[in-house]
């Protein structure tokens, strides 16, 4: 032990127990005296002029050796290898540990602690991170552990308050005591969870690399940038391959934009990454991105600086961004209704007493909901969700704007401002219909070009029937009689044409001129296909296969994937409609992740790896990291 002194400067001086001297911390000539004796005591003199504390050979008297982890030294105890943080380098703390959780070992001295850490050091059974070979399902326990926090967006530390002390009851109460000591050996700090998840990052990330170089097609980016809790910009970038007979989509990396969210600072976040991993612009086949100035202007924008490094990738506009511009394009007359809805939402939901009230005013009524809904231009089907909850207690909201003397009770009253309430809803639900098939995470340039051309279909048809008073494709506006009031006909019919022909001009120039063969191989006629086409003899092959007739019936044009061995030609040329991205739905998704794990109490959070860990479905090869580290063994 070291005692510090009370003079003058209080932290200046400490009395060393081996000579009973007072040194001065900062005389070197002291120090060199007692290393010359060969006084061990002098360390803690070098201890505490260091910022992090070290460990001492006399700490194995209470039964302790040290391992290094990522070059930091650690205490790690002989009878139960439990690793101890650099918060614990403290006598009290060692000899409270060898106490309460070693009764027996307490009376034992050095002599037997040191005889028994030689034993340890000379079978070379401590690996690196303190475990015994017989420990080695403790160590994936804490692994497993560390994924599930992750995946569940949790803080590190839930395992050390939570986890950790309900698993201990859980066991003390149904195995017993003995069973009990056992999980308390799983180390579960803060720390050590947050070490587990960085390692189980960087092999997945070391997987999905080795994958997209094994890829027979080239790769296809997603990306998108958004701010998190703390205000800090983040760029997202997902990516979509070739992984054996599957079409995988898999997180790429999630970085912060240090100051500007400009162009030239996404290639260069991109860049590096390439740069780190060994990739490049070669085996990137196209991108997908939204419409913001920074991704799609002509001279500056991200999309530009890619075709300067890879002419040859194809820049897709995500089709849900241009869904939801399509969407604003009403005429004034139903734009005032919307946004007169807007204003009656916000009269109530804005202000706590008028919400409450509102809900008591409904649940005094039997209304089936009682809460009005939130609208936001960047949640694609919230405007639907708001304007079918608006029209189911357009009764109420009537009364009650009436009792709290808003002039917006007048429109309520009207019936053709109702009647224009019903087709919004309606509209909305159709378009929110298609929306969602548009957001599956394995959607293709086919399904999208197919889905959008018969929604331009139907919206040609719906037009034509409400020309003729035939709402039998809008149930709300049908409901309020809007027959008898035929000035409504032509503004729905004139912005059904309108979404018609936006549709047409936004998606026809992105989707990619599919051949017949590759939607309906099965059926194609040979005739379609120029006799000198490298691609018509595998063609031949495939037509005459009755086993992949019925596996194509059951799964459509991702069998293509399963194809790359058999058929080289036909596969290479729908690998470039099947990969790339069409939506950037998982980077949005990627950002609700993100928001769930960067909250205001954890605003400093580095969350590249847990985003990794939470979003990847590759999952970490938690024994090779155990074994790696047991090769790593360090003292």
């Amino acid at each position: 032990m070291v005692n510090t002194s009370v003079g003058v400067k209080h932290s200046q001086f400490a009395r060393c127990n081996g000579c009973n001297e007072w040194v001065l911390f900062r005389t070197s000539e002291l120090e060199c005296t007692f290393k010359e004796a060969g006084n061990e005591n002098v360390q803690f003199v070098c201890r505490i002029l260091s910022k992090k504390r070290t460990y001492l050979n006399l700490y194995v008297q209470y039964g302790f050796d040290f391992i290094v982890v990522d070059g930091v030294e650690k205490l790690q105890c002989l009878l139960c290898s439990k690793v101890l943080g650099n918060g614990s380098l403290k006598p009290s703390i060692l000899k409270q540990h060898l106490e309460a959780t070693h009764p027996a070992h307490a009376s034992d001295d050095r002599a037997t602690f040191e005889a028994k850490r030689a034993k340890f050091r000379a079978a070379g059974t401590l690996p690196k991170l303190g475990f015994v070979s017989e420990k080695k399902p403790m160590l994936a326990a804490s692994y497993h552990v560390a994924m599930r926090i992750a995946k569940a967006k949790k803080p590190h530390d839930i395992a050390k308050k939570l986890i950790k002390p309900c698993a201990l009851d859980m066991v003390e109460h149904v195995c017993g005591n003995k069973e009990k000591q056992k999980i308390q050996a799983i180390p579960l700090s803060n720390g050590t969870i947050y070490r587990r998840i960085i390692e189980m990052s960087q092999d997945i990330c070391q997987q999905v690399i080795e994958q997209i170089k094994s890829s027979p097609a080239k790769m296809s980016l997603q990306f998108d940038e958004s701010c998190d809790v703390a205000n800090f910009s983040h760029l997202l970038v997902f990516v979509r391959y070739i992984c054996g007979k599957e079409l995988k989509n898999e997180f790429l990396f999630c970085e912060p934009l240090e100051q500007t969210t400009k162009s030239i600072d996404i290639m260069q976040k991109i860049q590096d990454f390439f740069e780190k991993n060994d990739l490049t612009w070669d085996i990137v086949g196209s991108i997908c991105t939204d419409e913001a100035p920074a991704m799609m202007r002509v001279r500056s924008g991200f999309t530009s600086l890619v075709k300067q490094k890879a002419p040859h990738v194809i820049t897709t506009h995500c089709v849900l961004h241009r869904h939801a511009l399509d969407t604003k394009t009403l005429p004034e007359n139903l734009k005032i209704v919307l946004q007169k809805v807007v204003e009656a939402v916000n009269f109530i939901r804005a202000r706590a007493l008028n919400h409450r009230l509102f809900k008591a005013f409904c649940d005094k009524m039997g209304s089936e909901h009682s809460i009005l809904l939130l609208h936001a231009d960047v949640r694609r089907l919230s405007r639907g969700l708001m304007l079918n909850r608006v029209f189911e207690l357009r009764t109420g909201l009537e009364f009650f704007l009436r009792d709290r003397k808003s002039k917006l009770c007048e429109d309520f009253a009207d019936p053709k401002f109702i009647a224009c309430l019903g087709y919004l809803s309606d509209i909305f639900t159709h378009l929110n219909q298609v929306n969602k098939q548009l957001q599956r995470t394995s959607v293709t340039i086919v399904e999208a070009s197919e889905k959008m051309t018969a929604l331009q279909t139907k919206l040609d048809l719906w037009a034509r029937r409400v020309h003729q008073s035939n709402f039998t494709n809008f149930p709300n506006l049908d409901e309020e009689k809007s027959g008898e009031l035929p000035e409504i006909n032509e503004d729905i019919t004139e912005n059904l044409k309108i979404l018609k022909n936006h549709f047409t001009g936004y998606f026809s120039k992105d989707m990619i001129p599919t051949e017949r063969w590759l939607i309906r191989p099965f059926v194609t006629e040979l005739s379609e296909m120029k006799d000198d086409d490298p691609e018509i003899e595998e063609l031949i092959d495939l037509q005459s296969s009755a086993t992949l007739r019925e596996e194509f019936e059951k799964v459509g044009v991702i069998f293509w994937v399963k194809l790359a061995d058999s058929f080289p030609l036909l596969t290479q040329r729908a690998f470039q409609v099947l990969v790339p991205f069409v939506t950037t739905d998982l980077c949005e998704s990627g950002f609700s992740s993100l928001v769930a794990m960067k909250t205001k109490a954890r605003n400093r959070l580095k969350a590249d790896d847990d985003m990794r860990v939470a979003l990847s479905s590759t999952a970490p090869r938690i024994n090779k990291l155990i074994d790696s580290m047991n090769q790593q063994c360090s003292y």
